[in-house]
Formats: structure tokens, sequence, C-alpha cells
């Protein structure tokens, strides 16, 4: 039963683990990249929209939710890059980071041809210069998204398999605790046995022994 214990213990910590690193890692860093992504498309339709506002106010608040969105993805790539822990996702975020930068530099003069009230100049930078770092951009991260999200199911399918495999392990332990108990009993039941035969022949023995010299 220690051995069971034991055993049990230790394969169970192995599949925690994996599962603990899988939640606590792997998933959270797919958000990331998911909401790096969202938000580099909103900020492309944001700029595109920026262009087509009729009223300062609008141009204001369509700037100013551009910021936040800029922010939004500022803050998950440096959660992203903190939270690093394999060589390839290292690799994956150094090719990131300068697209990143070349996104927001194109941005940023899209944002100023359009505050100058250039909005022809505009348009056409966006076409030619934003969209395509945009989608440059969009291809790496999903590119990393889909390396993630195979190692995520790779993840799972050992998490699920060391646990069947842990199941198995525990029942053949078990089943050979049970059967050992089983022959132990036996052995046992066998001793009492030969005991109390022994036991009934000595006492018929001094019993017969009496009777004898009683005659």
């Amino acid at each position: 039963l220690a051995g069971v214990a034991v055993a049990a213990w230790l394969s169970l910590g192995q599949v925690g683990a994996l599962a603990e690193q899988t939640g606590n890692n792997r998933v959270p860093q797919l958000m990331r990249i998911a909401s790096v992504e969202l938000n580099v498309s909103r900020v492309s339709l944001q700029i595109r929209h920026s262009i087509l506002v009729k009223t300062p106010a609008d141009l204001a608040a369509t700037l100013a939710d551009i910021g936040a969105k800029r922010k939004l993805i500022e803050d998950a790539m440096a959660a992203f890059e903190k939270s690093l822990f394999t060589p390839a996702g290292r690799q994956a975020f150094e090719k990131i980071k300068p697209l990143a930068a070349t996104f927001w530099e194109f941005g940023g003069q899209n944002i100023q041809l359009i505050q100058e009230g250039k909005k022809d100049e505009a348009f056409e930078f966006l076409v030619t210069k934003t969209i395509p770092a945009r989608n440059a951009l969009h291809a790496l991260l999903d590119a990393e998204k889909q390396r993630q999200n195979k190692l995520l199911e790779e993840e799972l399918a050992q998490v699920k398999g060391d646990a069947l495999f842990v199941r198995a392990e525990l029942v053949a332990l078990v089943s050979a605790v049970a059967i050992g108990l089983l022959a132990f009993s036996l052995y046992i039941s066998g001793v009492l046995r030969r005991r109390v035969v022994a036991s009934q022949q000595v006492a018929e023995r001094v019993r017969d022994g009496d009777l004898t010299q009683a005659v």
C-alpha cells in the first residue's frame, strides 16, 4: 500500500506539473497573441476610420481609441515577453518585435498626415505602407499562434495520456495488493486449519491416554 501511495504521488505530480505549465504559461501566451492580433486589426481599421470622419470631435475620439488600443498591444507584448519560457518562443518574439515597431512607425506617420488634413495622402500611405506592415505583423503573429496551438494540443494529449497511464498503473498496483492480500489470507487460513487439526489430534491423543489410564 505504501508503494501504491508513492507511485500515485509521483505519477500524479508529473501530470499536475504539466497541467500547471499548460494552464499558467501556454494558454495565457496564446491569449496574449490573440489580443495583439485583434487590436492590431482594430488599430488599422481605426486609422482608416479617422480618414473618413467629418468632425474634429469624431477624429479626437478615434485617435484616443487608437491610443488605448496601442497601450493594450504594448501591455500584451510586454507580458508575452516576460512570460517566455522556451527558446523557440524567444526566437519568435525577436522576429515579432521589429515588425510591431515598423507598424507603429507607419501608423504614427499615417496619423500625422490625418491630423494635418492630408486625407488623400493619408489614405495612400495607409494602403501602401501601414496595411502591408500590419499584414506582415499578422503573418508572424498567426505563425506563432499556430505553433503555440500545436504545442497546446500536444501538451493536452500528454496530460490525457499520462492520466490514463496513472489510472492503469493504479489499477494494476491495487489489483496486485488485493491478490497479495487474498493469497496472504488463504495462507493464514491454511496455517490456522493445520494448527486446529494438530490441536485436535493432540487433544484426541490426550483424551485417549486418559481413557486408557482409566481402564
